[in-house]
């Protein structure tokens, strides 16, 4: 017992001794570089670790474990580590602050972050602009991001930014090109967003990240290449980088109070057509007229529905509408709808097509307009029915027998047609029995015949050859 309790103890104190450390490597890097945080321990890891408080200083990239063997002296030791690949979010000194490892607080780890300049600044810059800073609630504005990079920056990634309180949609305008700043040749890349506040009050856009590798300038050997992505790419060493865009604060401000109907704040609204309709046209014939609604600030999911009103003396068809969210030239946001109706004249004479009216809000000048179609003015020939005035008199001196004895001949013809079908099908059953029984016939004096056939052989094949055929021949003994 007393062997036993002291391996126990023996036992414990080896674990209480198990070391658990954390690090930085390397511990000085330059803001937008990227740094190693080592978690090594003696003892495996049993939970995951609590990185929570780094969120606010630290990006995390991504996370690794491994298990390391050494032998020293011939005694073999095994450390179990836990690698994570973070970038500084700000210049300083940073401290990770006491960590929870397999239970345990252990204490944490400081790293010296300096600021980007010189040969140390990473040769790529990322930003954020938007086209407002001050928008009313449901106005739709610009956020568009900017990469500008003067070397190969391979494996990028942009994470989508998130924000809260509003809708975000990319736009299918992602550019991509070359331009000289300070005189030196850069890659530019652009990615714009429409954003649309649901709330009133501040509204926060954080920063949006970006990660890729860079070509390490600082073991460049020259600027043979610096025009080159390829070669920049494969000279010298690579390193990991990670950038964020500036944070952006909006101010968004509700909508008038005495306002009524559909909200639609913007800058500029148009509504025009893309009729073509004839001066004159007969009672009966359709005209499509084709409706289309701009606006400047929204987009185009918000967008009344546009109808056009009917009239006493034609008829509307209105067919699904279309819309989308464009650019602009001027790098607007602008919302477009199309509406086709069809129009059916049902009258004779002149008639209106009515006017339609669009309410929105001026952004600019904080007063509300309306976009206006003006009414058209058409004129329809023919009569409101479709037949005559002679051909409704000849109508009325037709006698109402005349009319009876008209449509009564047509029933005696159904039946007859019947009949005569009738009659085709009696014979088709005729020829079929006669066939049969003729088969029946043939098949009956064949069997008669075979039998007097028979008979008959019986009766003459009495004589010593049927004799001989009676005996039994010997059996084959040799059948080979």
């Amino acid at each position: 017992m007393k062997y036993f309790l002291f391996f126990v103890m023996l036992f414990w104190s080896f674990l209480s001794q198990a070391a658990t450390t954390v690090r930085f490597d390397p511990k000085v890097i330059s803001l937008g570089e990227s740094t190693q945080l080592i978690i090594e321990s003696d003892r495996p890891f049993t939970t995951e670790p609590d990185f929570s408080a780094l969120t606010g200083k630290f990006a995390v990239a991504g996370q690794q474990q491994g298990v390391k063997s050494v032998s020293v002296n011939g005694r073999r030791t095994t450390h179990y580590q836990m690698s994570l690949n973070v970038f500084p979010r700000k210049a300083g000194t940073l401290s990770t602050g006491d960590l929870t490892i397999n239970g345990k607080q252990i204490q944490g780890a400081t790293l010296t972050v300096e600021e980007a300049s010189g040969n140390t600044r990473l040769p790529v810059t990322f930003t954020a602009t938007v086209s407002k800073n001050k928008v009313y609630l449901d106005e739709t504005f610009l956020y568009q991001i900017k990469l500008v990079y003067a070397v190969a920056l391979m494996d990028a990634k942009i994470m989508p930014p998130t924000v809260q309180g509003a809708r975000i949609t990319q736009l299918d305008s992602d550019k991509s090109y070359q331009a000289y700043i300070d005189e030196k040749p850069m890659h530019v890349f652009e990615r714009t967003f429409a954003v649309t506040p649901e709330k009133k009050g501040n509204l926060a856009i954080p920063p949006v990240e970006v990660y890729g590798l860079v070509h390490d300038t600082r073991d460049d050997p020259g600027d043979l290449f610096a025009q080159g992505m390829l070669f920049n790419g494969l000279l010298g060493g690579q390193k990991e980088v990670r950038l964020e865009t500036n944070p952006i604060q909006i101010s968004v401000e509700d909508k008038p109070k005495n306002w009524t109907g559909w909200w639609l704040p913007a800058t500029d609204v148009k509504i025009s057509t893309k009729d073509s309709f004839p001066d004159k046209i007969a009672v009966g014939d359709s005209l499509t007229r084709v409706i289309e609604l701009t606006a400047i600030g929204v987009s185009g999911e918000q967008l009344p529905v546009i109808s056009q009103p009917a009239g006493k003396s034609f008829k509307v068809y209105p067919s699904p509408e279309k819309r989308e969210t464009v650019q602009t030239e001027n790098g607007d946001i602008q919302g477009i709808s199309q509406t086709s109706i069809m129009l059916v004249p049902s009258k004779p004479g002149t008639i209106i097509i009515p006017e339609i009216r669009v309410k929105w809000f001026n952004t600019n000048t904080q007063n509300t307009e309306e976009a206006v179609l003006e009414e058209k003015t058409i004129t329809v020939e023919g009569t409101e029915e479709t037949v005559t005035e002679e051909e409704e008199i000849n109508i009325k001196q037709v006698p109402e027998p005349k009319i009876k004895k008209n449509r009564t001949p047509n029933k005696p013809k159904v039946t007859q047609a019947a009949t005569v079908d009738t009659s085709k099908i009696g014979i088709y059953w005729a020829i079929a029995g006669a066939i049969l029984t003729l088969c029946l016939g043939i098949g009956l004096g064949f069997i008669l015949f075979r039998r007097h056939k028979n008979h008959s052989y019986l009766i003459v094949d009495k004589t010593e050859q049927q004799k001989k055929k009676k005996k039994k021949p010997l059996p084959d003994l040799y059948p080979f």
